[in-house]
């Protein structure tokens, strides 16, 4: 019994601290010498509905990276439509 219990109130701490986490700040930003990709989002902060996802690539003095080829891929089955 006293098992049971402990596993319950560590499923239930674990849970609350989950939910406490907050959101993802909308804009990020990643260097990777010389290259510096900074992404941001259209409205901004995200909102439901239709979400533009902008990468601005540049390289170490801040002009943009001509011709950069990105690939991005993005999944969210539980929001299947």
């Amino acid at each position: 019994m006293r098992k049971a219990i402990v596993i319950n109130v560590f499923v239930l701490l674990s849970v609350l601290l989950a939910a406490c986490g907050g959101a993802a700040q909308p804009t990020d930003t990643t260097s990777a010498n010389p290259v510096n990709i900074i992404v941001s989002t259209n409205p901004n902060p995200a909102a439901v509905g239709d979400v533009e996802i902008v990468f601005t690539i540049t390289d170490a003095d801040g002009k943009p990276i001509e011709g950069a080829k990105v690939d991005v891929s993005a999944e969210h089955p539980a929001m299947a439509g």
